[in-house]
């Protein structure tokens, strides 16, 4: 099932074209989140506050980001969910520690996924790599 519709513009919101996925396997999104991955290591030493800051800015870029991708992706079946860590530097980073779950939350939130547990994610890889612009990339595809 792959259906483009258009949403009618209600109180000066621009219309927006979307694209709603079910269980093909050609569908593909990718989103560039344009800030620095996230280690939990450096969110554990610090205070309540300062992790929901955090959070909250991970949150906003993400909605940000999801915003400008056109079409606007829907997921309504499985899918398979990698994220792509960018550096700058040199230093060795230790991939199971990119904090990701804010920006599944918000991607549930945007109803790009229905949900972020294991019936809908079947997979989630997280790869490393190294740029000229720090950026979190997230690839999803419809299984």
């Amino acid at each position: 099932m792959l259906r483009v519709q258009g949403v009618q513009a209600q109180g000066g919101v621009p219309k927006r074209e979307y694209v709603e996925v079910g269980h093909r396997g050609d569908m593909r999104s990718e989103i560039r989140i344009p800030i620095r991955p996230v280690s939990w290591n450096t969110l554990a030493r610090k205070s309540r506050w300062t992790y929901k800051e955090t959070f909250e800015a991970m949150k906003v870029q993400t909605m940000a980001a999801v915003m400008k991708t056109k079409p606007y992706p829907r997921f309504t079946g499985q899918v398979k969910v990698r994220f792509i860590a960018a550096w700058k530097d040199k230093r060795k980073h230790d991939l199971d520690n990119v904090c990701v779950k804010p920006i599944l939350d918000e991607l549930v939130s945007m109803k790009v996924l229905t949900g972020d547990d294991m019936d809908v994610m079947t997979e989630v890889v997280i790869r490393g790599n190294r740029s000229k612009e720090e950026s979190l990339t997230v690839i999803i595809e419809s299984i």
